[in-house]
């Protein structure tokens, strides 16, 4: 049986970002690694110990938690020079300088990975090239769709269940006292599953499928119809996603390419030295950013198992 992430140290993920660096600025720029640590969870903690609101840590993707990952931040000048003299276990910072603007989801071009599969009988030849885009199991949680179908059907009530938080019998205002960034992140949840069940009905010919959003317009029939379907079948419509009672998780939409390229892929063989008498496989290439490297390794190899999960 094939494995990966059996250690942290065998998925390392290292984002692709071009940085222009001043001698001041706004803005301090740290590379920030985190083992065992969700982004939120990792950002939350940053923000305690140096006591500002996270909203105020800006970053360009959300990492695995069962990983070693190298990510760029920013943060408000003061407060980046006070990240300098903090230690949290399993995290470090580097600091790379100053700018003017603050890190943002669009700055993201990629991510470099490393990963070890483990536990193989045999040595095979391996060749990718292209990988059909679809979200991985890991932008999904326990209750994550759940919490953003409730969102998008404007259940709140529902939502502070899932949450499991006392909405005071007014639960608008018990969400909006929660961070945002989780909040937007169950919606985007939803809309991926949406638009993994719609992309598994397609045939190979379709090169783009829309993320839902208050502002999608179709332009396949085949696409709007299965859309149509399941939007039935969960009870909203495009104006679901306009959430007025809570602007900031409102979703536009937008579209997603149905195929990704793996870019610089190598493969190196040697024998593993957790499981005696088997081989493992290190794995390097570099996606396009919102890409999954885990959709890579299962086609390389069919029925590997995540061992984080």
């Amino acid at each position: 049986m094939a494995f990966f992430k059996e250690r942290p140290e065998d998925f390392k993920v290292r984002e692709v970002m071009d940085l222009p660096l001043e001698k001041s600025g706004n803005y301090m720029y740290y590379l920030f690694m985190k083992k065992e640590w969700s982004s939120f969870e990792a950002f939350q903690e940053i923000a305690r110990k140096i006591g500002i609101k996270p909203r105020l840590i800006g970053y360009g993707g959300l990492k695995d938690k069962h990983a070693v990952t190298y990510q760029y931040i920013s943060l408000p000048s003061d407060a980046g020079e006070r990240l300098r003299t903090i230690k949290i276990k399993d995290m470090s910072f580097e600091s790379l300088g100053y700018g003017k603007e603050r890190i943002t989801l669009g700055a993201l071009k990629g991510n470099a990975f490393h990963i070890v599969v483990r536990d193989l009988d045999k040595k095979t030849s391996l060749k990718i090239d292209t990988v059909c885009n679809y979200f991985d199991t890991q932008r999904f949680g326990n209750k994550t769709i759940a919490i953003g179908r409730a969102m998008i059907q404007h259940d709140f009530v529902r939502v502070c269940k899932l949450l499991g938080i006392d909405d005071g019998g007014d639960p608008l205002r018990a969400i909006r006292r929660l961070e945002r960034r989780p909040l937007r992140f169950y919606v985007s949840s939803y809309q991926s599953w949406m638009w993994n069940n719609v992309v598994e009905q397609l045939s190979d010919d379709v090169k783009s499928v829309p993320l839902l959003g208050y502002l999608t317009e179709f332009t396949d029939k085949r696409i709007e119809k299965l859309y149509l379907v399941l939007m039935k079948k969960e009870k909203i419509t495009l104006e679901n996603f306009l959430l007025k009672p809570i602007p900031e998780l409102s979703s536009e939409g937008g579209e997603r390419n149905i195929f990704f390229t793996v870019k610089g892929f190598t493969s190196e063989w040697a024998w593993d030295e957790l499981h005696p008498k088997k081989h493992k496989c290190i794995l390097t290439f570099i996606l396009p950013k919102g890409c999954y490297a885990t959709l890579v390794v299962k086609q390389l190899f069919p029925g590997v198992k995540d061992k984080s999960l």
